[in-house]
């Protein structure tokens, strides 16, 4: 058993043919959301979540479209049947990500958060606030840190009602790590802080350009 992370870059980039392509496959009302956005890369990225939530369920579950969906009262998505599929989705500037398994599941991917300073308070811990000040990347050492809270906090289902800064992630020098028995596993691609918290502990990324995964779904999908 695993769970599996697909990131997708470039969002900004996708094309017109790009966008028409998704709104075959998706379902009516995240198309209706995704044009509720004022900027073009939170459309993109409306969109293209959703997508690679598709381009997962295709590729690890054989299913040709994304099922029912739900969400808690926190905004927390999970399909409506019991398929025994959890997933969650994360976008953040120019990059969104899906991660699918077997078991309940939190991810979250963060680019550079700059000026880390602004949100030292309201976030971080006092380790954190060390670390982050130590280091050679501080807005990089920033983003991993929020990741990290993000997806636990996805992973608990219960939105941001917690105090943030009462989580800390400086003693776990690791990638991979236990935390309140959960597995956490958080990883650096091209910038981007993408953090899993899960109940297993192997976890594969697979991430490439957005208009990589597409033209690789025309390739395989029969829909």
């Amino acid at each position: 058993m695993r769970n599996i992370v697909f990131c997708a870059f470039e969002t900004e980039n996708l094309t017109a043919e790009a966008s028409e392509l998704m709104n075959k496959f998706l379902p009516k009302e995240r198309i209706e959301k995704s044009k509720r956005f004022l900027r073009l890369s939170d459309r993109n990225n409306c969109l293209a979540a959703y997508f690679m939530l598709l381009y997962g369920l295709i590729k690890e579950y054989n299913l040709t479209t994304i099922p029912s969906i739900h969400f808690n009262q926190y905004g927390k998505p999970f399909f409506k049947d019991d398929l025994g599929i959890y997933f969650n989705i994360s976008h953040c500037n120019n990059a969104v990500c899906c991660v699918l398994s077997p078991y309940n599941i939190g991810v979250d991917i963060q680019d550079r958060i700059k000026n880390p300073e602004s949100i030292f308070n309201m976030v971080m811990s006092e380790g954190e606030k060390n670390s982050i000040i130590n280091s050679n990347e501080p807005e990089i050492q920033c983003a991993k840190y929020w990741s990290l809270k993000e997806a636990y906090l996805k992973y608990k289902a219960t939105g941001l009602t917690n105090n943030l800064s009462e989580f800390d992630f400086s003693s776990y020098p690791d990638n991979h790590f236990k935390f309140i028995k959960c597995s956490m596993t958080t990883t650096l691609i091209n910038d981007y802080s993408i953090s899993i918290c899960s109940e297993i502990d192997k976890t594969v990324i697979v991430a490439d350009n957005i208009n990589i995964f597409i033209k690789d779904f025309l390739s395989f999908s029969k829909l």
